[in-house]
């Protein structure tokens, strides 16, 4: 990770707790995909749907089965045990001064809003 984040310009897109500190010691902005359980549940059993039909490979020759995908040990459980903790972590950690700048999206209708304000050096994105 400290070679990835070591050049001028990098994303990075997930929930690295291991290397937080590393990461955001070095990140001038971070986005906060803070959508509601209902959007986050629907995305990933979609998504899930998805890849059972097409019997896609997740990786090495790990592939979704109905028996996993609705059990305990899927995306999905996951999505909804942790949606409640994950976004009072969140919360409390970038309510901090933290030296950079943070856009807490909360809707699909933000993210679009925002990713246009990108394109338009004009408007306002954060």
């Amino acid at each position: 990770m400290a070679a990835a984040i070591a050049e001028d310009s990098w994303v990075v897109d997930g929930n690295y707790s291991a290397v937080r500190d590393l990461v955001w010691g070095r990140a001038d902005t971070i986005v906060w995909l803070d959508l509601p359980l209902h959007t986050v549940v629907w995305q990933v059993v979609r998504r899930t749907v998805v890849r059972l039909g097409r019997a896609e490979v997740l990786w090495g020759t790990n592939r979704e089965s109905l028996r996993t995908a609705f059990s305990r040990d899927s995306i999905i459980w996951w999505a909804i045990s942790t949606h409640g903790r994950r976004r009072r972590e969140y919360g409390t950690l970038l309510a901090e001064p933290l030296g950079m700048t943070v856009v807490r999206l909360r809707s699909a209708a933000e993210i679009d809003r925002w990713l246009r304000a990108l394109d338009d050096p004009g408007t306002e994105s954060g």
